[in-house]
């Protein structure tokens, strides 16, 4: 295997490079090369000093977050940080690009650091649910103080090398590249006989008052749930308090315990299913031609923030609709957002104007021909017409098939369903068949990516991906209402399980009567579904509208609560129904939330297996990003893991006589027997 690190003698002064791709990732085979090189540019006589440096994009990315799940291999970077602090011989680090995580932490332990301007570095471990684990919460302290430790750790944020708050972290900032400055740096300490170590700083207790005055301020506005943050607070004051040794162990304490939790096991899987959703095998080496001119076809709710999207990154937007007057009125309301901004002094006029100079509304169908992408919610009749072969057609979900359009228009078409806010898209679902064109695919999952969105690729059914999956929880809640348990104890169960809000209100949410016409669209023609009823009799009842408050709900103020009169209503509606069950003695022993959790695994199972999504963190992702499922649990697939297959195996069993939702997917019954999960 190649070494992944460089060494070099220049000017007596032991260079060592880590080479590892563009982002030197401290793996554990980094680690080990690197200490074993320190080790022997300490042991060479002719060599006065060391240099840590990276090749490629910058400095070093850190641990590689897959490592966080697995048994801790040595030498760990808090080991290797000490070997690197306690060299007999000065060490310098050349930072340029970033160094993030680990890799700052390593730069801390070195006894002097150069960096290239616009350096970015960064402690982000807390937007892993972690805490630093290589002594960053012993030595930055002892560098910069509390103030700036608490804001650069808490915070998780890329702070830039030049910025004031660091200064006592860096020796030099160089305009160009920093190894040369770093190589005088180590000769003159070298020559000099003396150097520091972080750890023995004491420049950031310089004010041991303000040091805790920092402190408690933080401490003040932490709640009881916001454990992690305390521990990295009780880090930072055993800076000033406890003697380096004990208070590196302290953080090594801490560290452990919230490596090995759930909710940071949740958090890491969360951010780990962000980057594999940028995987797709079938894209691979396609490098797409930009997207310059978008059409927006139909008027939708959506249609003027995915205007606004567009015209926020440069692209030239024509609204087309049946009529003119409808496409004005899309115009207007984009005009509008505008000045709002404008207002808010989000942009200023050039921006303003510049961006809708770019935009034009009209019923004339030929704008289509030199459309590079056509997001299309139906309401326009638009027959064969000249669409160019690369084009990218997505039909919005709900609006239509995207088959049918296709024939329609002659052109290949893919469905697409942009979660909102639309003009500042999170999360994307693409589904695309076997007539979509690769390089019109690859156009349209860069676009979105461009805006910032993740973009989960499907297949085109129904509901796609996330209707699909939340159909599950929400068709086996109204069956177990319908059999007799409590409305508002099915939403909490489902909020108990990470969900933000439970599936009545969730329903209620959307309309009644919408969800009722969702429901029934998945589950296709001719499938009998009774507990539907339930949604139908009180849409009819709200005939007027179903707003928040006014379906299962009712305003309190500024709050929603359960509506007390729809227990009785439920009541009286139940003895309508001539076959329901009052008793639920099927579930005696299991809670709402197992028998909620179990549906829609057993869903989710059966769309992987039908080839429905890429990948099982897919799932989770489109759970967190989509639905706001808790980040902590990381997704209903993950939990699933960490509670156990087992119990949700036995409710299914249990619960498939009320409905077939709940009849166990023969590769749950595999997984059970063979001791398998979803995540390794």
């Amino acid at each position: 295997m190649a070494s992944e690190v460089h060494c070099s003698i220049e000017n007596g002064v032991a260079v060592l490079c880590m080479t590892r791709g563009a982002e030197n990732a401290l793996v554990r085979d980094m680690r080990a090369e690197l200490s074993a090189a320190v080790a022997r540019a300490v042991a060479d006589e002719t060599v006065l000093g060391l240099v840590l440096t990276g090749l490629g994009r910058g400095f070093s990315s850190g641990i590689d977050i897959e490592e966080y799940n697995q048994e801790l291999q040595s030498p760990w970077i808090t080991e290797l940080c000490q070997e690197i602090e306690d060299a007999p011989k000065p060490v310098v680090a050349a930072l340029h690009g970033s160094a993030l995580g680990a890799g700052f932490e390593l730069a801390l332990a070195a006894h002097a650091r150069v960096a290239k301007t616009g350096t970015a570095v960064a402690l982000p471990e807390v937007r892993l649910g972690l805490l630093p684990g290589g002594g960053g919460t012993q030595r930055l302290p002892r560098l910069v103080g509390a103030q700036g430790s608490l804001k650069m750790i808490l915070s998780g944020q890329i702070f830039n090398a030049e910025d004031q708050m660091l200064a006592p972290v860096f020796a030099h900032i160089v305009p160009d590249d920093p190894m040369s400055a770093a190589i005088q740096l180590a000769r003159q300490l070298a020559q000099a006989g003396v150097w520091g170590k972080s750890s023995d700083s004491t420049h950031g207790f310089s004010d041991p008052t303000g040091y805790q005055r920092a402190i408690q301020s933080v401490r003040r506005k932490l709640t009881e749930d916001e454990r992690l943050e305390a521990d990295i607070l009780r880090c930072i004051e055993a800076a000033q308090l406890l003697p380096f040794d004990q208070a590196i162990q302290l953080e090594r304490t801490l560290f452990e315990a919230r490596r090995i939790s759930s909710s940071s096991r949740g958090i890491r899987h969360a951010f780990a299913a962000e980057r594999r959703a940028r995987a797709m095998p079938d894209l691979t080496g396609i490098i797409p031609k930009e997207i310059e001119k978008v059409v927006v076809v139909g008027t939708a709710p959506t249609q003027a923030d995915l205007v606004v999207a567009a015209l926020n990154r440069g692209k030239s937007v024509s609204i087309l609709t049946s009529e003119s007057v409808a496409a004005e009125q899309i115009a207007s309301r984009v005009r509008d957002i505008y000045q709002t901004a404008l207002e808010r002094g989000r942009i200023d006029i050039i921006d303003r104007d510049t961006r809708l100079r770019e935009l034009s509304a009209s019923d004339d169908r030929s704008v289509i021909s030199d459309a590079d992408l056509v997001l299309d919610s139906g309401g326009v009749v638009i027959a064969h017409t000249k669409v160019k072969p690369d084009t990218a057609w997505c039909v919005l979900d709900e609006a239509l098939y995207s088959t049918e359009r296709a024939e329609q228009v002659g052109h290949p078409t893919m469905a697409l369903r942009i979660y909102r806010p639309a003009y500042i898209p999170r999360l994307a679902e693409l589904a695309t068949n076997a007539d979509s064109p690769t390089d019109a695919v690859a156009r349209a999952v860069t676009y979105f990516s461009g805006q910032g969105a993740t973009v989960l690729r499907t297949t085109e059914r129904p509901g796609l991906l996330g209707h699909r999956l939340m159909y599950a929880l929400e068709r086996a809640a109204l069956v177990l209402v319908r059999a007799g348990a409590d409305l508002f104890e099915t939403d909490e169960a489902a909020e108990a399980l990470g969900f933000v809000r439970g599936p009545f209100r969730s329903m209620e949410t959307q309309r009644l009567e919408q969800a009722s016409q969702r429901i029934r669209r998945i589950m296709g023609p001719g499938t009998e579904a009774p507990e539907l009823g339930l949604l139908e009799a009180r849409a009819a009842l709200m005939a007027s509208g179903n707003a928040a408050g006014t379906g299962f709900y009712a305003a309190h103020e500024d709050k929603v609560l359960p509506d007390p009169a729809v227990r009785n209503w439920l009541d009286t509606w139940r003895t309508g129904q001539s076959d329901v069950r009052t008793d639920l003695s099927n579930i005696e022993g299991r809670s709402l939330q197992l028998a909620l959790h179990a549906a829609f695994v057993n869903q989710a199972v059966a769309m992987m297996e039908a080839g429905d999504v890429l990948r099982a963190s897919d799932i989770d992702l489109c759970m967190v990003k989509g639905y706001g499922f808790a980040r902590t649990r990381g997704g209903p697939l993950l939990w699933a893991d960490i509670q156990g297959l087992l119990p949700l195996l036995r409710t299914m069993k249990a619960l498939t006589p009320l409905c077939d939702i709940w009849r166990p997917h023969p590769k749950i019954e595999d997984m059970v027997k063979n001791g398998e999960r979803f995540f390794s």
